[in-house]
């Protein structure tokens, strides 16, 4: 009877502890969202993670548009997606932007793995004086993300693309 009691006992206690340790790993991880803010007439997306700290992730420039783009649809458009995306990957702490062609559109992609694409943030309408989506992609892309993700490129030699890197807080 003793023996069954200690087997029960050690049963119970791991069980606790394993609950224990999901919880308190739950508990730490920051939670991220994503929000337009309009700070003086500059439109930007902005993360915010659980403890109220902002990272702003792109500034929406008219001039890296096509004067046909809402700037307001698009920051919205991409907070969503962001959002979503975040919700689907509680745990992640970075994600990727992938400049791209989508239906001969220059767009820009996000993913948590280099070279695919999980879902499009955004496409761009064309621009007569740029023949190549592609290099227009690229062209958005740095003109739009916040100054302290400028450096954060990284190269694929086997592909000569090169994807943007954005860590979180």
């Amino acid at each position: 009877m003793n023996r069954h009691l200690s087997v029960l006992f050690i049963i119970i206690t791991t069980i606790l502890l394993k609950a224990t340790l999901v919880l308190s790993e739950s508990e730490n991880f920051t939670k991220v969202s994503f929000f337009c803010k309009n700070n003086e007439s500059k439109l930007s997306t902005v993360a915010q993670n659980n403890n109220g700290s902002l990272q702003p992730i792109f500034h929406w420039h008219s001039y890296a548009f096509d004067s046909n783009t809402d700037l307001s649809k698009s920051c919205k458009n991409a907070t969503k997606i962001l959002n979503i995306h975040f919700s689907e990957n509680p745990y992640l702490s970075s994600f990727l932007l992938i400049p791209t062609v989508i239906s001969r559109l220059p767009g820009i992609c996000i993913s948590d793995e280099f070279r695919d694409c999980r879902r499009v943030l955004f496409v761009s309408y064309p621009d007569r004086s740029e023949n190549n989506p592609h290099k227009k992609a690229y062209q958005i892309l740095n003109e739009i993300i916040d100054t302290q993700f400028q450096d954060n490129w990284i190269k694929d030699e086997r592909s000569s693309t090169s994807t943007l890197e954005i860590e979180l807080f």
